[in-house]
């Protein structure tokens, strides 16, 4: 992101941006390595002192289903299995996509990148300038990944010594950073960490500093603390003061407190930011109690002199506990504690905590076991209260953070910024067949397959204020094809929206040619997208506008219309999210899909699952159901199940046009009924099932495992309307296994060698792939690659091997500029009944990358 101060640059910025947009409007598909928007959305982080999150966000859900190396290293692998909700069309899962990299020191992300044709599925590798710690999470919405970051171990940076909470850091204990300055300002008594609500009170560029803050009395109950936020290179500090258990007490506070913070306004905060305040509170706490005199402190138990008044105490309140009678047993206890310390004090103390959390006062439990870790570190009861302290934390969880939170600044400080990445890829393929026959000289056909140059951009434009936040994007390509012969020049555009949002109420508009993947919208689309907060669980979508089928279609297809609403109901149990829709679809003036369904989601430390569910009200039929879950050990062995059945395509009147050699539903309308049309489109959508079980573990920190089955079959299609059905293709099975190294040679390379059989209906096919990745440097990178293939024909007599060598070379020379080569050959050998082919090919794809 760039803030546009200087003239000069602003006129050069906007004479490149000129010029591509220029050679975007005169002339096509994105291709591998070229910028686009069509697997990954964008890149936001939050970050502590110590501990950074980037979210990378996908236009459609994922999941993840091994992740190699597990913990640290200057890069990660994660395998991803696209969850196809939608039309997903599988040159983009495919393809090779970049985003750009944030400017967070703590991240130090140096590349982010996509690729599609990996032997195993689809990998995103995140590359790091410098070795560093991570974990990466599941999000909870199963559309993006939260990799924790930091230069020391994740326990340590990001959750402090106290148990870790789902998804998000802690605080820092000290240091010099405003956000451990400022979280010591106002010092409460007692921090209750299940008060969701908090005041924003400030936001700005600038570090916070503790001297900024005024002495107000209605400061002194409360802790006051900042946080900071990046998104796309832009940092925002942020004052905040909490926790409040309703809105009502907060807004008490907001108006004690106008005179000095006028913007303030509420907040909704995530368990993870509360967990950061508690652990710098408690730090603060215990510094404190190492100022206490040693003879101050408690004496060992079996030291402690008898009390026959608090024992009486502790016992008759032991009785009311187990009846049910907690208040009772508090003042019982409490009255117990009054007296000098004596044998019966620990177990008063250890029983209160646990009376206060029956009773729902759970800050006041927190601080009595925490006063008797303090008191009886090495007691026969510590580990037990450790225990219930552990538990009483983990239970404060609650949604996931919300990266886009933010505070009011003023409607006068808005920020303009400009972000853009820019490339271009020259790509060219070229192969000669030649075909061998007994008593025939053979003869040598040279092919030019590919010869073209891909221009691609991602600009957007914003003005924002970290409460308001307005933001113009687009994202396309062209190509130019230097064939004579070929399909010719095209453009595409990915995503052209304006953005609006207000983190204050919760609302956010979106207009625009967008990419939605959940509410029953299936994927790009021309249109409208409104979203609201009804209540703090409740979330209302309502959607409408035009589908898109391809992006290289420019303009709305104005036969094609649909509305929808979608409600999304957060943490209906811990750590399950739910939406259920309904959408209506019409394609000139016909029914083209009316849906009804939900879909579910569940993340926690272990489990994740992802569930859906479309129903086709008007073709009263079931169109769509499917299931992803992940179990992982606690050795780290992950296993992870699927399990899909939908028609394929999705069912639409739409599909009725397959093989009738008419473009447009309303010319078909003249040849056949309407009911004979809707007929047509169930014969044209075939039902496929297919169900997989993929197993993940990590051997040695250097060496991981991963194989996998998937077992799929597609029903036979009738034959209609003068256009052939499809036949069956039985049940497929595809096999696939790999070993993973890291480290072996020098930091940061990579070896993965991986064997896959595919045992079809119509072939078998063999395959090893060695993948390797060596950096001479954090600049400079090389890959090498082989993939050797045997295919043996089920239906003729055919045979045909195959051997692709390839290398890929990356240079950075700057954080925002990146220069690629890859270049690579085909040798394939084709043994036919009377005939031999021979096929010798390369190919060569180079070009750059350019952020800013």
């Amino acid at each position: 992101m760039v803030m546009m101060a200087d003239k000069n640059n602003r006129y050069l910025l906007f004479c490149m941006i000129g010029a591509l947009v220029f050679n975007l409007v005169i002339g096509s598909q994105v291709k591998a390595q070229s910028v686009s928007d069509r697997v990954l959305s964008r890149v936001r982080v939050s970050e502590t002192n110590d501990c950074a999150i980037a979210t990378i966000s996908f236009n459609f859900p994922v999941q993840v289903t091994s992740i190699f190396p597990k913990t640290q290293g200057d890069h990660v692998r994660i395998n991803l299995k696209p969850i196809e909700v939608g039309r997903i069309d599988g040159r983009e899962l495919r393809s090779r996509e970049e985003l750009r990299p944030p400017s967070s020191r703590n991240a130090a992300i140096q590349e982010i990148q996509y690729d599609g044709d990996a032997p195993t599925g689809p990998v995103l590798t995140v590359t790091f300038k410098r070795n560093r710690y991570f974990n990466v999470e599941q999000s909870s919405d199963f559309r993006g990944l939260d990799i924790k970051i930091a230069q020391t171990h994740i326990s340590e940076a990001c959750s402090g010594n106290t148990p870790r909470l789902r998804n998000g850091p802690s605080f820092k204990r000290s240091g010099k950073n405003a956000t451990a300055q400022s979280i010591l300002h106002s010092f409460p008594k007692t921090i209750d960490t299940n008060a969701v609500y908090a005041l924003n009170l400030l936001s700005q560029q600038p570090e916070i500093s503790v001297s900024d803050i005024p002495d107000l009395p209605a400061l002194s109950s409360y802790v006051t603390y900042a946080t900071r936020y990046e998104e796309d290179g832009v940092v925002w500090n942020r004052l905040r003061l909490g926790f409040f258990k309703t809105r009502t007490d907060a807004q008490k506070i907001a108006d004690e407190i106008k005179s000095a913070y006028s913007d303030s306004w509420i907040v909704r905060t995530s368990a993870n930011e509360r967990e950061g305040v508690y652990n710098a509170w408690l730090a603060k706490r215990r510094a404190e109690q190492n100022h206490v005199d040693q003879g101050a402190r408690s004496k060992p138990i079996e030291d402690l002199l008898s009390n026959a008044d608090a024992a009486i105490l502790v016992a008759e309140a032991r009785t009311l506990l187990t009846a049910g009678e907690i208040s009772r047993a508090i003042q019982l206890l409490t009255k117990a504690l009054t007296f000098d310390e004596n044998s019966a004090s620990p177990e008063a103390r250890e029983m209160l905590g646990l009376a206060r959390q029956k009773n729902d006062q759970l800050a006041h439990a927190k601080a009595e076991y925490e006063e008797y870790l303090r008191r009886y570190p090495e007691s026969d009861g510590a580990p037990r209260v450790r225990q219930r302290l552990s538990a009483l934390l983990t239970a404060g969880k609650d949604a996931p953070p919300d990266l886009r939170d933010g505070a009011a600044i003023g409607a006068s400080k808005f920020v303009k910024r400009l972000t853009a990445s820019l490339s271009q890829f020259y790509q060219r393929d070229e192969s000669t067949v030649t075909l061998e026959q007994p008593d025939l000289v053979p003869d040598a056909d040279k092919q030019i397959n590919r010869n073209a140059l891909i221009s691609g951009a991602d600009i957007t434009a914003s003005i924002s204020n970290d409460r308001v936040d307005a933001s113009l994007r687009f994202s396309g390509s062209h190509t130019k094809d230097f064939e004579d012969n070929s399909r010719g020049d095209f453009k595409t555009i990915s995503a052209l929206y304006f953005d609006l949002a207000d983190r204050a109420t919760r609302l956010a508009a979106r207009i625009g040619r967008q990419t939605r993947s959940t509410g029953g919208v299936l994927g790009r689309f021309d249109g409208g997208l409104v979203s609201f907060d009804a209540t703090d669980k409740i979330r209302v979508n309502v959607v409408g506008g035009a589908p898109v089928i391809r992006s290289r279609d420019l303009f709305v297809d104005p036969s094609r219309r649909f509305v929808g609403a979608s409600i999304d109901i957060n943490q209906v149990v811990e750590g399950l999210d739910t939406t259920v829709y309904f959408i209506h679809q019409k394609v000139d003036d016909l029914v083209d899909r009316q849906a009804a369904g939900f879909e579910f989601r569940y993340v926690d430390d272990y489990h994740s699952a992802f569930g859906l569910m479309d129903y086709d009200t008007f073709y009263d039929t079931l169109n769509l159901a499917l299931f992803n879950g992940s179990w992982r050990l606690k050795d780290d062995t992950t296993f992870n199940v699927a399990f899909d059945y939908r028609y394929s395509p999705a069912l639409m009147t739409i599909d009725a046009l397959q093989g009738q050699g008419i473009e447009t539903i309303a010319e078909l309308r003249s040849l056949f009924t309407d009911e004979d049309l809707y007929f047509l489109a169930e014969t044209r959508a075939g039902r496929t099932t297919s169900g997989s079980l993929t197993v993940s573990r990590p051997i040695t920190e250097k060496f991981q495992v991963n194989g996998g089955v998937t077992l799929a079959n597609m029903a036979p299609t009738i034959d209609a309307g003068g256009v052939l059905g499809q036949p069956g293709t039985g049940v497929d099975a595809f096999y696939s296994a790999q070993i993973l190294g890291s480290g072996l040679l020098t930091e940061g390379d990579l070896m993965l060698l991986g064997i896959r059989l595919d045992d079809t209906s119509t072939a078998q096919r063999y395959v090893i792939d060695l993948n390797t990745r060596y950096p001479f440097s954090r600049k400079f990178r090389v890959s090498p690659r082989l993939r050797i293939s045997q295919r043996n024909s089920k239906t003729v007599d055919q045979t045909q091997f195959t051997v692709k060598p390839s290398v890929r070379i990356n240079y950075i020379p700057k954080r925002l500029f990146q220069l690629e080569l890859e270049a690579g050959g085909e040798w394939t050998q084709t043994n036919n009944v009377l005939d031999t082919e021979y096929v010798k090919g390369y190919f060569l794809i180079g070009g750059y990358r350019l952020d800013f």
